[in-house]
C-alpha cells in the first residue's frame, strides 16, 4: 500500500477571504506546505462563474459570450508570484497570451477535449454563451431552456500559464522546490475589469458583470527529499504600445533574460469595449517588412528582417519555444484565424540593459480602414529564472 504523505492535494481559499471577488479585485493566496516540497506545474484554479446584465436573465440572451481560446482565463488580468526570496514573476494582460498561445497551438477539435472544456474553451463563440447560462433544464425545447433559469451557474477549472506552471527540473525528475528554499509561496491575482470578459451585442443594453464565487487554489506536495538540485521556470513580461503611423518603431528595454518574443495587436478602438472580443488578434494592415533589432551575448548588434507573409507566421509559432518544447503548428493558426509576429532569438539574452526595437512598416497611418484607428502592440517576452 502506497504512503498517503507521499502525495498531498492542498486546497487554499483566498487570504481576502469574500462570498464573491469581481473586477479589479486583488486576490491573494498564499499557498503553506511546510516542511514539505511543492510540485510544480500542479497549480490550479477553481471557481463558480457568475455572470449579471444589469438583472436580465440571461437565459433570454443569445448574444453575450466569452473569448473562446481564453474561457475562464479571461477572468485574470495580472497575476503575480512571490517567494521569501523575492518576486519570481509580474504577468500583465495575462488573458491575451493565452488567447495567443491557444489558437497557435490547438484545433477547434482539441478545444473540445476535457483539458479544455474544464477551462471554458471552446471553438465556437456559441457554446461559451450556453456555458454562461450555467445547467439549464433537460427540455430540450430551446425557449423552453430560455425560460428557465438556470439550475447551477457555470464553474471552471483551470491551470494557470504562469512560472509555476511552466517548470521543467534540471536533469529530469519532478521539479519540486523545497518549504525551506522557497517559504511559502503568495500568488495574487487581479481580476479584469467586466468589458474585457464579456462581449457581444446583448452587452451594449446592459450593464455586463461577473462575479468569482467559492473560490480556491489547489496544489500538489510531496516530501522533501529527492529534491532536483535547480529548477528552471519560463517566465512572460509583457509590454504595450501604440502603433500610429506607417513606420512604426516599438522599443522596449526588458528587465528579463529573455529567448523569445510574441506579439498581437488590437484596434485601438477596440480595447475594453462590449461589442467586440478584447481578446482577438487581428491582422496588421498590409505588413509588408519586421525587423528586429538587439544585441546578442556578445554585444554585437544584431538586425532581422522579415518580408514575407510565410516567414512572418513560421517566426510567430517558433516564439513559442518553451524550454525546447513547442507544439505551436500552422494548421491550428489558420484554422482559429489566429495572427500575431514574433521572433525566437536563438539564445538567451539579457534585455534588461539594451534598447530592444521592433521596425513594423504598414499601412496604419496612411490607409483609411474601416472601423480601425491606430493599433495596440502587445509585447510578451519569454524569459527564464533558475530556482
Amino acid at each position: 500500500m502506497s504512503d498517503p504523505e507521499l502525495y498531498r492535494l492542498h486546497s487554499v481559499i483566498p487570504e481576502n477571504f469574500k462570498t464573491a471577488y469581481g473586477q479589479y479585485d486583488i486576490v491573494d493566496f498564499v499557498l503553506p506546505f511546510e516542511m514539505r516540497a511543492i510540485q510544480l506545474n500542479t497549480i490550479r484554479i477553481i471557481a463558480d462563474l457568475d455572470t449579471s446584465l444589469n438583472g436580465a436573465d440571461i437565459n433570454t440572451l443569445e448574444s453575450y459570450f466569452l473569448n473562446g481560446h481564453a474561457g475562464a482565463h479571461s477572468v485574470i488580468d495580472t497575476i503575480t508570484t512571490n517567494t521569501m526570496l523575492g518576486q519570481l514573476e509580474n504577468f500583465v494582460n495575462y488573458p491575451r497570451y493565452v488567447a495567443m498561445k491557444s489558437s497557435a497551438e490547438k484545433d477547434p477539435n482539441q478545444l473540445l477535449q476535457s483539458s479544455s472544456v474544464c477551462e471554458l474553451k471552446s471553438p465556437l463563440a456559441k457554446y461559451t454563451n450556453i456555458t454562461l447560462r450555467g445547467e439549464q433544464s433537460s427540455s430540450l425545447n430551446a425557449s423552453a431552456i430560455r425560460a428557465n433559469a438556470s439550475t447551477e451557474i457555470c464553474n471552471f477549472s483551470l491551470k494557470p500559464d504562469f512560472c509555476l506552471n511552466s517548470a521543467r527540473a534540471v536533469g529530469g525528475g519532478m521539479p519540486l522546490v523545497s518549504h525551506t528554499k522557497s517559504g511559502n509561496i503568495r500568488v495574487s491575482i487581479r481580476l479584469a475589469r467586466n468589458e474585457d470578459v464579456l462581449w457581444g451585442s446583448s452587452t451594449t443594453t446592459t450593464n455586463n458583470n461577473y462575479s468569482l464565487k467559492n473560490l480556491h487554489l489547489t496544489f500538489v506536495s510531496r516530501p522533501d527529499n529527492n529534491v532536483p538540485s535547480a529548477i528552471n521556470m519560463e517566465t512572460k513580461t509583457s509590454l504595450k504600445q501604440s502603433l500610429q503611423s506607417d513606420m512604426a518603431n516599438v522599443q522596449a528595454v526588458v528587465p528579463a533574460v529573455c529567448k523569445s518574443v510574441s506579439c498581437s495587436f488590437q484596434p485601438q478602438d477596440r480595447e475594453h469595449t462590449t461589442l467586440y472580443d478584447n481578446l482577438q488578434q487581428y491582422r496588421l494592415p498590409n505588413l509588408s517588412q519586421l525587423q528586429f533589432i538587439w544585441n546578442d551575448s556578445t554585444n554585437t548588434m544584431i538586425t532581422y528582417i522579415i518580408k514575407n507573409q510565410p516567414e512572418t507566421m513560421e517566426r510567430y509559432l517558433n516564439s513559442f519555444n518553451y524550454i525546447g518544447m513547442n507544439s505551436a503548428n500552422p494548421v491550428a493558426l489558420n484554422s482559429n484565424n489566429g495572427y500575431g509576429v514574433g521572433l525566437d532569438f536563438g539564445e538567451y539574452v539579457d534585455l534588461s540593459k539594451q534598447k530592444f526595437q521592433i521596425q513594423i512598416n504598414t499601412t496604419i497611418g496612411s490607409e483609411v480602414i474601416t472601423g480601425y484607428g491606430n493599433f495596440i502592440a502587445y509585447l510578451y517576452f519569454h524569459g527564464i529564472i533558475t530556482f
